[in-house]
């Protein structure tokens, strides 16, 4: 399936996605490979500082996306 966790898109209808950027660095090749439904896949190429990629110990990954970022409290000046 796709590899964000909780996403249950089965991987024959997933993208291939590059688990480290291809550009610059990145490989093309099978261990830096995994599948992403085409929503996550578009998600993470926009947001790429919030993906955690978690290795499963055997030889999978999956990855955590952490949709939002850490909320700030609010000054109590700033309250209406």
């Amino acid at each position: 399936t796709c590899c964000r966790e909780g996403c249950d898109v089965p991987a024959y209808l997933a993208e291939i996605d590059h688990i480290e950027p291809w550009y610059p660095t990145g490989r093309t090749n099978l261990d830096n490979l995994a599948p992403l439904c085409a929503a996550d896949n578009k998600w993470k190429s926009r947001h790429p500082d919030r993906v955690e990629v978690i290795d499963q110990g055997d030889g999978t990954v999956s990855m955590r996306f952490h949709r939002y970022s850490k909320l700030r409290p609010r000054r109590w000046t700033d309250r209406q």
